[in-house]
């Protein structure tokens, strides 16, 4: 099947029409069986059903086994065709355990278990990073396998822990597809570019009802999916050293949030793993800024982000580009929330 852009914006607006249609199901059957119901920790003040993320996964699944069963269709290179199969099954398995849990709680234990094996079963598939291009070549080695897992993992839960405001896993998810897809057009690979295609223009459809004020959440089962799908995109295919660090950037506000949150409330003794209001996007919305507003800002900055890996991936620019892009990011987030959460109004909330 060619890859014109003729095809791709008759795949992406049929997808994203279809799956504002599927949300809208789901959102039916989730107000009888599947409701956020908030609390101190939440962000929203009224029960809101949950899992419309679950399309956004089905969706993507679906073409990916449907590509892999016609393979010479899609054009897929022999590498792909054996190591797809390890992406697909392993993120099969996230979306299963997710659902449960956004059906009836299960215990943490249960869900790092799948999370795992998941990405244990991928590495066995796909390789862990041999080497990583950080403006020179570093070569990991065996090394190269635990940081893998360790980011597989630990995007699964990240992406999660950032669902926590409307529009903001959406518009990431929608953002991180489309440059997945231009960065398969560059590579001449059908599976990136379908794939992100589809995540997108899925991630579209489901902001139509997620986005402020939202009559849907993603739920951990679209949440957990979107970040081992990230996480397991720079795995598959020719091992480029330069792909981990451009699917960091790709998600580098959610990325960058998460590891700041985290360290901080590791240093203070916290527990890491309990619920809490205290990533800069929640402390932002704590300040008083709309959902729209925080969330239309991470969007931005990954694009623009995004936008700087790619040209540093194609040479156009040199890595100092995307760095300092990720840099401005980082000390503007930090400062912007600092500077609202001293502001008389925010004290006054």
């Amino acid at each position: 099947m060619p890859q014109s852009p003729h095809t791709l914006a008759a795949v992406a607006v049929v997808t994203a029409v279809l799956a504002a249609v599927f949300v809208s199901g789901v959102k039916r059957w989730a107000l009888r069986n599947m409701m956020d119901v908030p609390n101190e920790r939440s962000s929203h003040t009224t029960p809101t059903p949950r899992g419309g993320g679950v399309v956004i996964a089905v969706f993507a699944l679906l073409l990916g086994i449907a590509m892999l069963l016609t393979p010479n269709r899609f054009e897929l290179s022999e590498v792909i065709r054996a190591e797809a199969p390890w992406w697909i099954g392993g993120a099969f398995a996230i979306v299963l355990v997710s659902f449960v849990d956004d059906l009836r709680s299960i215990g943490t234990g249960a869900r790092f278990l799948v999370h795992f094996a998941a990405a244990g079963a991928l590495l066995i598939g796909c390789g862990g990073m041999p080497s990583v291009d950080l403006g020179v070549v570093v070569n990991l080695g065996v090394v190269g396998y635990v940081v893998a897992f360790i980011w597989i993992v630990g995007l699964i839960n990240a992406y999660n822990f950032m669902d926590g405001i409307d529009g903001i896993a959406g518009s990431q998810a929608a953002v991180a597809g489309i440059a997945w897809a231009i960065l398969g057009a560059l590579g001449e690979e059908p599976f990136l570019i379908y794939t992100g295609v589809v995540i997108a223009a899925s991630a579209l459809g489901f902001l139509f009802h997620n986005w402020p004020p939202a009559t849907i959440f993603m739920g951990d089962v679209g949440a957990t999916f979107l970040g081992f799908a990230f996480a397991g995109f720079p795995l598959l295919g020719d091992h480029d050293p330069k792909l981990p660090v451009v699917a960091l950037l790709f998600i580098w506000p959610f990325f960058l949030d998460t590891a700041l949150t985290f360290t901080r409330r590791l240093i203070a003794g916290e527990n890491v793993l309990k619920a809490h209001r205290s990533h800069f996007y929640q402390r932002l919305v704590i300040s008083g800024l709309p959902h729209g507003v925080v969330s239309g800002g991470y969007g931005v900055c990954t694009a623009a982000i995004a936008a700087c890996g790619i040209a540093w991936f194609t040479g156009v620019v040199a890595f100092t580009v995307p760095l300092v892009a990720a840099l401005v990011f980082a000390v503007g987030v930090v400062t912007l929330t600092r500077a609202r959460e001293r502001s008389p109004a925010s004290e006054s909330r």
